[in-house]
C-alpha cells in the first residue's frame, strides 16, 4: 500500500535518504520491508525501545540504522526529540525553518504537552505548526 501511494503520489522510493520511525506499531512501520527492498541504501532512524527481532531485521538485510534515545540531529535544520513516554515509548520530529519550528508526531503516546516541552529544550523558536498524531494517552 505504501509504494502503491507513494507512486500516486510521484515519490520513488531511490529518493528517499532517511526514514525515521516514531514508534511500533504496525500503522507506523508498516511498508516499511517493501520500501528497503526498493532502495535499501536508506538510513533508519529508530527508537533504541524497539524489539531486538525489528533490529536484527533490518541487520539482516544490511540496512544502516541508527538508534535514537536522546534528542538528536538527524540532518541539517531536523532533530529527533529522542525517546519520550513511559508506557508507549515515541520520538517526534523537529523541523527548523525561518518561520519557526515545526513539530512531527507519530501518535503522541507521551502528551502532546510532553513532547512540545521537550521541543522547546531542544530548540528556542517559536513553534510555527504541530501536526501528526494526538492520542493524548498520557495526562499531560
Amino acid at each position: 500500500m505504501l509504494l502503491d501511494n507513494m507512486q500516486q503520489l510521484g515519490i520513488y522510493p531511490k529518493e528517499i535518504d532517511v526514514v525515521v520511525l516514531s514508534h511500533i506499531h504496525g500503522d507506523h512501520i508498516g511498508g516499511l520491508d517493501g520500501l528497503l527492498k526498493a532502495n535499501p541504501d536508506v538510513t533508519v532512524y529508530f527508537p533504541t525501545t524497539f524489539p531486538m527481532r525489528f533490529k536484527e531485521s533490518l541487520t539482516c538485510v544490511g540496512i544502516k540504522m541508527v538508534e535514537v534515545n536522546d534528542p538528536a540531529r538527524i540532518c541539517k535544520g531536523v532533530y529527533s526529540t529522542g525517546v519520550l513516554g513511559s508506557w508507549m515509548k515515541e520520538q517526534s520530529l523537529v523541523v527548523s525553518t525561518d518561520r519557526g519550528v515545526i513539530v512531527i508526531t507519530g501518535c503522541a503516546h507521551p502528551g502532546i504537552v510532553n513532547i512540545l516541552k521537550t521541543v522547546n529544550k531542544i530548540n528556542e523558536d517559536p513553534i510555527l505548526l504541530v501536526m501528526g498524531g494526538f492520542h493524548l494517552r498520557e495526562p499531560n
